[in-house]
């Protein structure tokens, strides 16, 4: 059995971080759903889903996959809109400044707030998108 798309997950196996913790067994069907629901987010889910994952990292002062999810939400920047872009940039660098001195309430309070904000564009741009979804089910 081998590698789920990259994510370090091996079909029903214990799940280990670099930390050495490990944090729940993997079964099939529930990695199936995980991808899956990975597959199908929007851009502005996979975000809040980046977000809730480090906020949970913070909760469980977990160094290693805290560091990996900021740095993997700050790797992946869009730099065509450069102002937005070092913005958030240098949030993550800060949210990871604090994670790496400690600073675990700091650290959560700005990704929060930053899951707050994704998650109110998310409700945004899914309420603009309801109409159309209302209409084809009414008919």
């Amino acid at each position: 059995m081998g590698d789920i798309k990259g994510t370090g997950v091996i079909r029903g196996t214990v799940t280990r971080y670099p930390s050495g913790t490990v944090n729940h067994v993997m079964y099939p069907g529930l990695q199936q759903y995980r991808v899956q629901s990975v597959e199908s987010a929007s851009p502005v889910r996979l975000v809040v889903m980046a977000l809730d994952a480090a906020l949970v990292s913070c909760e469980k002062h977990d160094l290693a996959r805290g560091t990996h999810v900021v740095s993997t939400l700050r790797d992946a920047l869009n730099f065509d809109e450069k102002d937005a872009a070092m913005g958030f940039f240098r949030l993550y660098q800060w949210v990871l400044e604090c994670m790496r001195h400690g600073d675990w309430a700091e650290a959560t309070k700005i990704l929060r707030e930053l899951r707050e904000a994704w998650s109110a564009v998310e409700r945004r741009v899914n309420t603009v998108n309801m109409p159309d979804t209302m209409v084809a089910i009414s008919g």
